[in-house]
């Protein structure tokens, strides 16, 4: 019986080395917890700065012919201050390369922030945009 109970440290050795181990593990998980969660804020403020801009080229678009808004300095100005305005809403840097393009259809708006392209494509507004 005696053999069973002494092990000579070496249980609380090889405990110390399973906590040791746990605690690597957590910090390795909290780190990858907070690259998702990070990416998935950029995520989301990406998509709500194209679609701020995308509301003011639309609401552009309704009140004027397409070739017109998109080659307005004035409304790429208004839409990519909308987009600036929710990116540093969601404390994310400014979106860059905000452009607007006449589709089929409708328009499309895209930018990028934190080195990820966002679009939002304008459907149902009658846009007259090329000659045939």
């Amino acid at each position: 019986m005696d053999s069973v109970n002494r092990d000579g440290g070496q249980s609380l050795a090889v405990a110390v080395l399973l906590v040791a181990v746990a605690a690597l593990a957590l910090a390795g998980l909290r780190g990858a917890q907070e690259r998702i969660i990070d990416r998935t804020r950029d995520e989301l403020a990406g998509e709500g700065a194209v679609e701020a801009a995308g509301a003011v080229v639309a609401d552009s678009l309704a009140a004027g012919a397409a070739l017109v808004v998109v080659r307005d300095e004035r409304v790429l100005a208004r839409a990519r201050a909308a987009a600036v305005e929710i990116a540093a809403a969601n404390g994310r840097g400014r979106p860059e390369g905000l452009r607007l393009v006449v589709v089929p259809g409708g328009a499309e708006v895209s930018l990028t922030l934190a080195g990820h392209g966002h679009r939002a494509a304008i459907v149902g507004v009658e846009v007259a945009c090329c000659p045939r």
